[in-house]
């Protein structure tokens, strides 16, 4: 019966459209899945580049300041040292009145 093979042949005509299509389908799927790791991938390595720039300037800020205040305490300590040196002789002379070991009087 002819309608019978004509009807045969369209189902097979279907089910290849149907392979043909699931295969483009799945290609095209996994073409988009590639192109969405590439950009996460671009992204994730722009993000790392601009959190180390911003940790290196930060670093680098740190350091700054961290010379800064060691030069500040540096010329701190230096003043106090030539205070110290100023008034030694009068701070001598204050702890022996407190301590009332000045027998001169």
């Amino acid at each position: 019966m002819e309608i019978f093979k004509w009807v045969k042949d369209i189902e097979k005509v279907h089910e290849d459209l149907i392979e043909n299509t699931k295969r483009e389908n799945f290609a095209e799927i996994q073409n988009l899945k590639n192109q969405q790791e590439n950009l996460i991938e671009k992204t994730s390595i722009e993000n790392q580049k601009f959190v180390s720039l911003a940790l290196k300037t930060l670093s680098e800020e740190v350091d700054n300041e961290i010379k800064i205040i060691g030069q500040n305490l540096d010329v701190a300590i230096k003043n106090l040292e030539i205070n110290y040196q100023k008034n030694r002789k009068n701070l001598e002379k204050l702890i022996i009145e407190k301590l009332r070991f000045d027998f001169s009087v």
